[in-house]
């Protein structure tokens, strides 16, 4: 007779399920990205992508504009708007720039615009008609270069607020005052601020020209503008969304009969048929626990063949604080 069963190889499965194994492990290992937490994570990659797509936008019109100003042809190209802490946006040592604040409808600081020392300096000399030094690195600037200055800041930030608005965001102003050495967010180190840089087609180096410096939460409407639509909850809505999510939690509910004691040597000798004496009479509720805290008493029942509880007993229900060392 023959055998139906066909003669299978034992050791490919084996073989099988370690190569499967070792391309799951592969891929779980191409895909681990080592996290820093000195770099805010605040936008998902959709709105990264809206972000950037605004910073094209802006690079476009800032373009458009100083051309026009300076009277001479200028285009910048956008790259990727990257996050960071306010600490980390000033770093005089290692990338100079002239810093300009920008201010929100308050009059808070919400932003800078930082130049480049070298193209700065060369479109100051432009206006006032003078041949451009190409001097490389900050400098001190006198009073009508530091306004000059300031002027190319302003045409920025007007081109820069009339594409945030378009795109559903704010609109900000800057500050006549230009610092090269004190960082103008220096009071917010620990907020989370949008960088756009711009730096210049025509030329081989790809160094930062322009930065475009804005506080995350204002260009929360740019990369999300659906959610900006929405009005902002009041605390009570907050209150009853959170509380919803908590009533919606699963927890392990245990019922308890009762205790016993016994010492180890008569724990380990248990045989079946043995009877362990709970400390509970049977004229007792039981305990319904929830997280280790007794929530509910009542008697144990039978309910379509299976044991229940009927509760007798509805008490407060404790706050769960969790207990030292965990």
């Amino acid at each position: 007779m023959i055998d139906p069963t066909p003669n299978l190889d034992q050791e490919a499965p084996t073989d099988m399920a370690a190569i499967a194994t070792g391309a799951a492990v592969s891929a779980a290992k191409a895909e681990i990205i080592e996290y820093d937490w000195r770099v805010p994570c605040r936008f998902v990659r959709a709105e990264r992508n809206r972000l950037d797509a605004f910073g094209r936008t802006v690079a476009t019109a800032v373009s458009r504009d100083l051309s026009a100003l300076l009277r001479r042809e200028l285009k910048f190209q956008a790259g990727p708007v990257t996050q960071h802490y306010g600490r980390d946006l000033w770093r005089p040592a290692e990338t100079p720039q002239y810093g300009v604040p920008l201010v929100d409808k308050s009059g808070r600081t919400c932003g800078m615009v930082g130049l480049a020392p070298e193209m700065a300096v060369g479109w100051v000399e432009r206006l006032l008609g003078s041949r451009e030094s190409g001097a490389g690195g900050a400098r001190p600037l006198s009073s009508l270069e530091s306004a000059l200055l300031v002027d190319i800041v302003g045409a920025i930030v007007k081109t820069v607020s009339a594409a945030s608005k378009e795109s559903g965001g704010p609109t900000v102003q800057h500050v006549e005052s230009v610092s090269a050495e004190k960082s103008p967010l220096a009071d917010r180190n620990t907020d989370e601020f949008c960088r756009i840089a711009l730096a210049p087609v025509a030329t081989a180096d790809a160094k930062t020209a322009i930065a475009i410096i804005l506080l995350s939460s204002a260009l929360a409407p740019v990369a999300d503008p659906e959610n900006a639509k929405k009005p902002a909850m009041t605390p009570e809505e907050t209150r009853k969304i959170l509380l919803g999510h908590i009533e919606g939690a699963s927890v392990s509910a245990t019922v308890r009969l009762g205790k016993a004691y016994a010492t180890m040597r008569d724990l380990a000798s248990l045989e079946p048929g043995d009877i362990i004496l709970l400390t509970r009479t049977i004229s007792e509720p039981v305990e319904l626990i929830v997280m280790g805290n007794m929530v509910h008493c009542g008697f144990p029942v039978t309910c379509e063949g299976r044991y229940a509880l009927r509760v007798q007993e509805r008490r407060q229900w404790p706050r769960f604080v969790p207990e030292r060392g965990t």
